[in-house]
């Protein structure tokens, strides 16, 4: 590799120790600190970071899930590995490698009662995020279930933030039966915000996607919007641009081009699934209606969108662990054979995990990876 193109990051460790201290002698002695080591540290070296903190005298050490924390058992480290989401399948490798667990809902809190092997655990609690966790009319079965399961050890109680005004740059990777396709959401320089989907799918299927838009109080405005798609030897491409001073949008769709008046909360067709998951997050639990509907710019016109809502969480195996998940079901006029389905999971900030997709053919699409961009 030429070096000139070469990005290199230097992890200064004695500035990882001078943090370190400054915070620690903030703190009462009886505080306990934790590292949050998970997605590779944030992507300084969840081995070397994790080992320095040990060496500083960490009380415990924060990851999301076994496979990360048996990745630092296996590098030596003998400190507290707490795991955010332990899953259903992970219960052995948990107990082989003296992991901690965080337990949120009742599936979970079974299995860890039910076998009598001696685990700590750490509980948690919704307070207002709705991400996962136990609600508080669920206390009393949860001591109930405590007191009659002495193997288990309850350290902590723990929750997330209990709101969140904002979304956060991230990157998802997700796999399907056509083709691998990352998802991108960036913070721009002047305040706007980029929505990125690439799907490669080699020689058979290629597409971009790209959406520009403002975020106001929660409420996505689109700005531009750009698609560029190829299946074998036909190609499409479409671009979009929103001038919210006119309410209008001027379009072109391969050859065809012209304008299309706009209502205030029309969204552009990438952001649609993302006002969804961000509407979601908003609501409180008991509020989710079983219906949501959106007007969306597509194709040179402005449709209805209607979604159905199933609020029994599913569980969804996905190649990065196990989630409770909503089910949102999109709505296509009667007699359509199209059907499009989205796993939308609480404990990964509403993220989509899974999406099926029929049209003229079958597609599934899961997670792998999901991670925070700075």
């Amino acid at each position: 590799m030429n070096s000139a193109n070469e990005t290199i990051l230097n992890i200064d460790l004695k500035k990882l120790e001078q943090n370190f201290n400054y915070l620690k002698a903030k703190l009462n002695p009886e505080t306990k600190i934790i590292g949050v080591v998970k997605a590779f540290a944030y992507g300084h070296g969840d081995i070397i970071v994790s080992k320095k903190l040990e060496q500083l005298g960490v009380d415990a050490l924060w990851v999301s899930d076994f496979n990360e924390g048996t990745i630092l058992r296996k590098a030596g480290i003998s400190t507290k590995i707490i795991v955010a989401n332990p899953g259903i399948k992970s219960y052995q490798e948990i107990i082989k490698h003296r992991l901690d667990v965080v337990l949120y809902s009742h599936n979970l809190l079974d299995l860890y009662c039910s076998n009598k092997n001696k685990v700590q655990i750490h509980i948690k609690f919704n307070t207002g995020m709705n991400r996962y966790g136990f609600n508080a009319d669920q206390i009393e079965s949860i001591v109930s279930k405590l007191k009659n399961s002495p193997h288990l050890k309850l350290t902590s109680i723990c929750s997330h933030l209990a709101a969140s005004d904002d979304i956060k740059p991230s990157r998802a990777i997700l796999e399907s039966n056509v083709g691998e396709m990352e998802v991108e959401m960036r913070l721009m320089d002047d305040g706007s915000w980029k929505l990125t989907s690439l799907l490669d799918g080699g020689s058979i299927v290629k597409r971009e996607e790209f959406e520009t838009f403002e975020l106001i109080n929660n409420q996505i405005k689109p700005l531009t919007y750009r698609f560029n798609q190829r299946i074998l030897f036909r190609r499409y491409k479409a671009s979009a641009d929103f001038d919210w001073d006119k309410n209008e949008v001027t379009f072109t769709e391969d050859k065809d081009n012209g304008i299309v008046g706009l209502s205030q909360d029309v969204l552009g067709p990438s952001s649609a699934s993302l006002q969804l998951r961000l509407d979601l997050r908003r609501m409180a639990e008991q509020e989710i209606p079983e219906e949501i509907t959106y007007d969306v710019y597509w194709k040179g016109a402005v449709k209805t969108r209607s979604y159905s809502v199933d609020l029994t969480k599913e569980l969804i195996e996905t190649p990065m662990g196990s989630y409770e998940a909503y089910k949102v079901s999109r709505k296509f006029d009667e007699g359509s054979e199209r059907s499009q389905i989205f796993w939308l999971a609480p404990e990964l900030d509403y993220s989509i995990i899974k999406i099926y997709d029929k049209n003229d053919r079958e597609i599934e699409i899961k997670i792998k990876n999901f991670e925070e961009l700075s």
